[in-house]
């Protein structure tokens, strides 16, 4: 039988929402590097699509991601693409809150506030396994776009808020207990 060695790793998240819908979308990353934040991107838009625009705090792994990612775009042969009807997707546009302003963020701030007490309220201070913790990240997120959009009434007359997952889905999740 295999020996399991159990070490501490530190994980960030990085929270993509929908300035539409408010829906969220929760990505873990082993480190935060360039290359960790472009390949986050990459699962959000095969799972997500591609946004048309992100809007990030100015941290150095997005502003360099941002550069990188034009860079990849400047490089395509553009005749051939065009030669051979490959559809490519737009450019993502990219904007920076200007430095030392989180104020300016407040409608994702208050959602990495949300889904922070999703986690917490979970996990508490308890170290998580990989696997414990992706699972807890990805039941906060269904969570979090469970939330009603508006405050809900305890009259049986008003309608029932919409959720971001309604929006985002066509349907409210169902979670497990």
């Amino acid at each position: 039988e295999p020996e399991v060695h159990h070490r501490v790793v530190r994980v960030w998240v990085l929270l993509f929402t929908c300035l539409t819908t408010r829906a969220v979308h929760f990505e873990m990353m082993i480190g935060m590097t360039t290359e960790d934040v472009i390949n986050a991107l990459q699962r959000f838009f095969s799972r997500r699509g591609i946004a048309a625009e992100l809007y990030s705090d100015n941290g150095t792994q997005f502003t360099s991601a941002s550069v990188e990612i034009k860079r990849l775009y400047r490089q395509l042969d553009e005749e051939k693409i065009k030669k051979y009807l490959i559809h490519l997707p737009s450019r993502v546009i990219w904007h920076f809150q200007a430095p030392l302003t989180p104020h300016a963020g407040g409608v994702f701030e208050v959602l990495v506030k949300s889904c922070k007490k999703a986690l917490y309220g979970a996990l508490g201070k308890m170290r998580a396994d990989f696997e414990v913790f992706r699972t807890t990240l990805v039941v906060a997120e269904g969570l979090v776009n469970s939330r009603p959009l508006w405050a809900c009434s305890d009259s049986s007359k008003d309608i029932t808020p919409i959720r971001p997952s309604q929006l985002a889905m066509g349907r409210v999740l169902e979670l497990l207990p």
